[in-house]
This record gives structure tokens, sequence and C-alpha cells, in this order.
């Protein structure tokens, strides 16, 4: 029993490290999730995605659900973290091409942290829906 009692605290760990680069320093409900009129993040739809805040497409949904990385596993999660290649084969750009560049310092820990805290997020459908313009642009986010 104390075995288990003592994974279940490494994985707890583990995610409380994850929750705290996402929402602390690598601030990525910022970018990931859509604004209210005064500018706050509407907190029931945190993580879902949001209008690119340069005006070109969106930013895309990371919360678990068929919108957003509900089909990736931790371990896609962690390769894009590292390397910027999405499953799907393809490569993240624009605004988020730096913020990779500063995960793939971080240590192997620290992005598998990340991933463990993103897949505990609530499953939440896209906050904002793709117009013909923006899902063309969508491509240039990941």
């Amino acid at each position: 029993r104390s075995s288990l009692v003592g994974s279940e605290m490494c994985i707890r760990d583990r995610v409380n490290r994850g929750a705290y680069l996402v929402r602390g320093p690598g601030h990525c409900g910022e970018c990931h999730s859509p604004r209210n009129a005064f500018g706050g993040i509407i907190a029931d739809e945190a993580f879902a995605g949001a209008k690119n805040p340069d005006g070109k497409g969106t930013i895309p949904n990371i919360t678990p659900s068929a919108d957003g990385i509900g089909d990736w596993s931790e371990e896609d999660i962690v390769y894009l973290l590292e390397t910027g290649s999405t499953p799907d084969f393809d490569v993240i750009g624009d605004t988020m091409a730096p913020v990779q560049e500063n995960m793939e310092k971080l240590s192997a820990k620290d992005r598998e942290a990340i991933a463990a805290f993103l897949k505990t997020l609530p499953s939440r459908p896209n906050a904002v829906q793709k117009s013909k313009t923006n899902a063309d642009d969508e491509d240039d986010q990941s």
C-alpha cells in the first residue's frame, strides 16, 4: 500500500510542477485563452484557444478535448515542446516558435510535468470558432 501512495504522490508532484510551469513562468493561458471585453481571461474557457492577438488566425486549444490535444499522448506533448513538431508531422511557427525554443531548454522532467498537467485540464471545446479566413491561418500557430 505504501508504494501505491508513494506513486500517487509522485504523479501529484509532477502535475503540480506542470501547473506551476504552465500557469507561472510559461504563462500559457495568456495566449491560449480567450479574453472578455475588459481583457481578462475567461476562466471557464481557459486554455481552449483564442484569437491571435496579432490579428491573424487563432491560437489553438490545448485542453484534452477533440478540438484540442485530446488524441495526443503526454509523449507527443513533450516532443512538441522539445522539437516544435506535432504528432501529425506539422511544425509550430509564428509567435509560438520562440516559446518552443525556450521550452526545449527546460529539463526533460519539466517538459514531462507540463504534459502531465495539460492532460489534467478540463476538456473544453474551442473557445474561438474558426472562420474560413482564420482556419487557413491556424497552420501558422500551434
